[in-house]
């Protein structure tokens, strides 16, 4: 204090001591992506997540693209997803064409196959919200399709004049694309119909429908979702029945269940993709 005293103004010596004596206090950064929900919407996503299947799975899948310019094919293989793993995987091939796409790390990192021996490549992150394997599909959206967009979202309000619609603000890879998404229930049991998505200025809207529901051991599983542009130009119908008692991962399907070149992928180090 002495020292002090023989440096500094008795005005000065009286700010210095308050600033000490003033609580310490830190901001925080707000979380990058925080989730608000009211009470009636946070009931109704509640009551549906019950019913939603959820759990790994394997299913033989259907995919019927249909398209005003390029006419309609149809491709069969596999998917699976593996939420206790954070992965998923779809091969699709039919009439000289193929698809062959793996995600892993909750879609952190995805990577394709163009064809039955190219190499796989992982996808570029800039890459992720362009189409897949439809117009109306993305990479992201296989990551997320059909429940994951109702975990993806910052609020969560009720639709006006429908107690079993929610309005959402997108979240993540999806508030760049859609200005609003609407997600639509039945009412009994309560589960998912559909997804309504307003693009952004410049952006496309579309929505996705899940037309047929099955009941299975891990709640209601959807056999059959249709993704369709809002200008009536595409739309895509992909059918997955599950297969009895082959869990994701197990190798021992038939093969008449596998697409050819089908094979486990070899991961490639960062930096070689």
């Amino acid at each position: 204090m002495t020292f002090l005293r023989a440096h500094l103004s008795a005005p000065q010596i009286a700010a210095l001591c308050a600033f000490v004596a003033a609580p310490l206090v830190v901001s925080l950064p707000a979380p990058l992506h925080a989730q608000e929900a009211d009470p009636e919407a946070a009931i109704l996503l509640a009551r549906a997540k019950r019913n939603q299947f959820s759990g790994d799975f394997s299913a033989t899948a259907t995919c019927v693209r249909e398209s005003y310019l390029g006419g309609r094919d149809t491709l069969r293989g596999v998917f699976e997803s593996t939420p206790s793993r954070g992965e998923r995987r779809l091969v699709l091939e039919g009439g000289g064409r193929r698809f062959e796409w793996w995600s892993r790390l909750n879609g952190g990192e995805q990577w394709r196959r163009e064809d039955l021996q190219g190499r796989l490549r992982r996808v570029p992150p800039r890459s992720l919200k362009k189409p897949a394997l439809a117009r109306d599909v993305s990479f992201d959206d296989l990551t997320h399709f059909p429940f994951g967009y109702l975990e993806d979202f910052r609020s969560a309000r009720k639709a006006e004049g429908d107690a079993y619609a929610l309005r959402l603000a997108p979240g993540g890879a999806f508030a760049p694309l859609y200005a609003s998404m609407q997600a639509e229930f039945e009412r009994d049991p309560v589960r998912l119909r559909r997804i309504l998505f307003a693009g952004n200025p410049g952006r496309p809207s579309k929505h996705m429908e899940i037309t047929r529901y099955g009941a299975a051991k891990g709640g209601y599983f959807p056999e059959e979702i249709v993704f369709a542009g809002d200008d009536g130009l595409s739309r895509i119908t992909l059918s997955l029945a599950l297969s009895a008692g082959r869990p994701a991962g197990d190798n021992t399907r038939a093969r008449d269940e596998i697409p050819r070149g089908f094979a486990e992928p070899k991961w490639l180090p960062r930096g070689e993709e």
